[in-house]
């Protein structure tokens, strides 16, 4: 399926944001920052045999999906998964270079209704959540993720990226829940609502995150980190934590000792 047309927005089209069971064409919802003329995307299946017009996602009739009006420093977007357990799955953007380069992440709950909606409202008029950042320089959200269900308690959780903390890289994990109200990272870090992971990366370096699946088999959903600078000679490294239902921090250290996970 090829996206035509270019718009400086984010835009969703047919899949499993609408709603969790997929639809009768047995494909997901696709999600990009457009920021491209043109994108080729694939899926399972193939949606349309014919070029899509990115224009027709909003403000038409027969529209496929919404728009989302970002702020002008969102840099990142994940599917979250259902984080308030309202049976329609969600979306997380990141925003590192948000207000000073402190960052914040938004959770956008899934809608079942075509239109635009703005960032700027999250939580005042547009269904979903904000996460805050810390301290000028942590660019909180340079990477964002749906991690699934890590503490299980039935709600997905997201996890968010600070690559330039003083931790020497920090990954928060913020827990579902049914609220709109902000999250601080700074209360997430004293265990409120989730968990941190520090040591992720070296100070300024660039890594990643993303949802594991239960690779341990103890029902909770695990997380997976990517250094490019990790591993013996800064070869890199991925490190995968195992999902808790607690909130005390976790070390990259204790993951390489095996401890609370394992080192790919």
């Amino acid at each position: 399926m090829i996206l035509t047309g270019w718009h400086p927005r984010w835009l969703f089209a047919p899949g499993q944001i609408h709603r969790r069971r997929r639809h009768r064409e047995g494909c997901s919802r696709l999600l990009t920052p457009f920021n491209r003329q043109a994108e080729l995307l694939e899926n399972r299946r193939v949606l349309y045999a014919s070029p899509f017009e990115l224009s027709g996602v909003v403000g038409q009739a027969g529209a496929v999906g919404f728009e989302v009006l970002g702020t002008g420093s969102d840099n990142s977007v994940g599917r979250a998964g259902d984080v308030n357990g309202d049976g329609l799955d969600d979306v997380i953007i990141g925003s590192p270079t948000f207000n000073g380069n402190v960052g914040r992440a938004f959770v956008l709950f899934g809608q079942p209704t075509n239109g635009s909606v703005a960032l700027s409202g999250l939580g005042v008029g547009v269904a979903g959540f904000v996460i805050d950042g810390v301290a000028a320089g942590d660019v909180a959200g340079a990477a964002v993720a749906g991690l699934g269900d890590v503490n299980g308690d039935g709600l997905m959780d997201v996890g968010v990226t600070t690559s330039n903390a003083s931790t020497g890289g920090r990954v928060y994990v913020v827990f579902g829940k049914t609220d709109q109200n902000a999250v601080s990272l700074a209360n997430v870090a004293l265990g409120v609502g989730g968990f941190v992971i520090d040591g992720a990366g070296v100070t300024g370096s660039s890594f990643s995150l993303a949802g594991a699946g239960d690779v341990n088999g103890d029902g909770l959903n695990d997380i997976v980190i990517g250094n490019p600078n990790g591993g013996t000679s800064l070869a890199g490294a991925a490190y995968v934590v195992f999902g808790k239902a607690t909130t005390s921090a976790v070390m990259i250290s204790d993951v390489v000792n095996q401890m609370t996970g394992l080192v790919l």
